[in-house]
Order: structure tokens, then C-alpha cells, then sequence
């Protein structure tokens, strides 16, 4: 993915004034531009985020499992238009975009059906003690 901050903001600007552009590095066509975020926004997503990550607990390995799998499903429905987005952003072929797409849903499905095998009791060997 190509990117350019764009610095036509006025003097004195914050970073809510910022843009943060994406270019098609294939012809430099603008794909889209983000309003880069200042502070306060980010100290805000991070809070939010720390409740998601309680919420992915208390739903446990069970509800982790089909979250992922729906989440699996939807990529797996787009994986064409995703495979275009990831082809403008970079510049890959078509073909490599749809290879990550399909990787990533490989990896949700693997995820899904193993993690408690993987993470649960009994995983990890008990710490060593000193």
C-alpha cells in the first residue's frame, strides 16, 4: 500500500485537519483518503477495545469458535472483491490478493476449530518453580 500524508493542512492544525491518502501504486490513482486521528480518539479506541477483549473472553472458547466462523464465512463471500482491494493497494496481481483472502480463511477455520486444544486447560505445561 502506497501512502502519502497529505500537507496542505493550515498552519496550526491539528490532526483531525490531516489527511492520510491511498494511492494505487499500479497508476497512482487516490483509492481513498483518512482523517488521521489525534489523541483523544486514539485513547478512546484503545478503551474500547479492552472492553471488545473482555467481551471475547466471557464468551468463551464455544462463542470465540462461532464468532470466527461467521467471520470466516463473510471474507469467504467476498473474497473476489477483497482479493481487487488488496491488488490496489499493493499492486499484486489479482491471483496473490485471492491467495491472502483464502489464506486468512484457512487460518479463521483453523482458529476456530482448534484454539481450545491449543489455549484451554492443560495446554501449557505448569511454570517452573525456583
Amino acid at each position: 500500500m502506497t501512502h502519502d500524508i497529505a500537507t496542505s493542512a493550515p498552519p496550526g492544525a491539528t490532526d483531525p485537519d490531516r489527511l492520510f491518502t491511498s494511492v494505487d501504486p499500479r497508476d497512482g490513482t487516490t483509492l481513498g483518503q483518512y482523517r488521521i486521528t489525534g489523541a483523544a480518539e486514539v485513547a478512546a479506541t484503545v478503551e474500547r477495545a479492552r472492553s471488545a477483549a473482555r467481551w471475547w473472553d466471557e464468551i468463551g472458547f464455544r462463542g470465540r469458535r462461532d464468532v470466527l466462523l461467521e467471520f470466516k464465512k463473510a471474507i469467504a463471500g467476498e473474497a473476489d472483491s477483497l482479493a481487487s482491494l488488496i491488488s490496489a493497494e499493493t499492486g499484486k496481481p489479482h491471483d496473490d490478493g485471492f491467495i491472502e483472502v483464502m489464506l486468512t480463511v484457512e487460518h479463521l477455520d483453523w482458529a476456530a476449530r482448534n484454539a481450545s486444544k491449543v489455549l484451554g486447560p492443560g495446554a501449557f505445561p505448569p511454570p517452573c518453580r525456583r
